[in-house]
């Protein structure tokens, strides 16, 4: 809300999405209400392409996966697949492995709660950082929104995306990964 202040902007900071805490990457914030409503309900209807992603313990079975796994509360502050829960799709990606640990992308077609944390989890690859699902201990969470896309309102693809931030990077690093260009 300080950036928009000073390029001029009386209008409030809307958060039209939310990403978990630890969680580095792409964040949108709309100058106008109108923009706000409608960047809202492409969130709402799943037409925002979603891309993440994480460093994980382990390496995946295969290149790439999907899972489908409904998402339910487990606990105060946890999710869990559940039977009864809301549907939840993600696709995944492996990019990069090494010996213990896996560079893969994560993109999420339904917006669940801990969508992501929690599939990884049931997939035995914990996001590193992520004490609440199973991951081993790091500055924090490494799981980064990588970019959105989608169309504006005259077809128009809007593509968006954020570098890893220097903490990422480095656990990448240490745990002898190149990061993919």
């Amino acid at each position: 809300s300080e950036y928009l202040r000073q390029q001029g902007s009386n209008e409030p900071s809307r958060v039209i999405h939310r990403l978990d805490r630890g969680t580095s990457g792409v964040m949108l914030f709309p100058k106008h209400k109108r923009a706000a409503a409608w960047l809202s309900a492409r969130f709402h209807d799943n037409v925002i392409e979603k891309c993440y992603w994480a460093l994980v313990s382990g390496q995946p079975k295969q290149a790439a996966w999907t899972l489908d796994g409904a998402i339910g509360k487990v606990g105060t502050a946890r999710y869990g697949i559940t039977t009864g829960g809301r549907s939840a799709v993600t696709a995944f990606r492996l990019l990069i492995s090494s010996d213990g640990c896996s560079l893969v992308e994560a993109c999420p077609h339904t917006g669940r709660t801990h969508q992501i944390r929690v599939h990884l989890e049931a997939s035995s690859l914990p996001i590193i950082g992520d004490a609440t699902y199973g991951g081993a201990p790091a500055v924090r969470m490494m799981l980064h929104c990588a970019s959105l896309k989608f169309k504006d309102e005259r077809g128009t693809e809007i593509s968006i995306s954020a570098p890893l931030d220097e903490a990422f990077k480095g656990l990448v690093r240490a745990s002898g990964l190149t990061i993919p260009s």
